[in-house]
């Protein structure tokens, strides 16, 4: 309990949530980006701010990835995006180098809002893609209760040459917080505080 003489028995109650760092600066070093370049602040983000950035690949395996963000256990990935030049969005993790798990369409053909599976593998299995649309052409692109053994980065791609606008990251534990309310964070000690104590 909170009185324990022991500091490290004792209870910590923190607000934040979302496991990755710098949510919506992918040009941030926190980000490692292989065949791609970010531009940041490009576009309007759900948020209504000037804070979505452009993720341009220069080859098809093009992605950005946070390295070794994540050990062993289960997660709720996603991260919101809108379509520029590309319209397809991968999100997953660097199993077996760039592996990824979703694909996601994001608009054309009357098909906007699509999600295929692309199967497991390595040490990644389990998990339910989906896709909800936030309006102004941004989806929230979502991979739920993926199960991990080791430790993995979290990756977001494409699958040719061109660009998305990409903004708000977010790797989550079910158990801990199973809403998917999104939560901005920019370091360890700043982030949004705002409805994220879990019910």
């Amino acid at each position: 309990h909170a009185y324990q003489s022991t500091s490290a028995s004792r209870p910590t109650l923190r607000a934040r949530y979302n496991l990755l760092t710098y949510s919506e600066q992918f040009d941030n070093a926190a980000w490692t980006r292989f065949n791609a370049t970010v531009t940041p602040n490009q576009a309007i983000a759900p948020d209504e701010t000037l804070s979505a950035d452009t993720l341009s690949l220069t080859s098809a395996d093009g992605a950005v990835f946070a390295a070794n963000a994540l050990i062993a256990g289960t997660y709720n990935l996603s991260v919101r995006a809108k379509a520029n030049t590309n319209s397809i969005v991968t999100v997953g993790t660097n199993v077996s180098g760039n592996g990824r798990l979703a694909t996601f369409t994001l608009t054309g053909n009357g098909i906007a809002g699509a999600v295929s599976q692309n199967g497991t593998g390595g040490t990644v299995s389990g998990g339910t893609s989906s896709i909800l649309s936030l309006g102004n052409g941004w989806y929230e692109c979502r991979i739920s209760n993926i199960s991990m053994s080791g430790t993995n980065g979290f990756v977001i791609g494409g699958n040719s040459i061109g660009s998305v606008f990409f903004w708000g990251a977010q790797a989550t534990t079910p158990a801990v917080f199973p809403s998917n309310t999104y939560q901005r964070i920019a370091a360890a000690t700043d982030y949004a505080t705002s409805s994220a104590f879990p019910p």
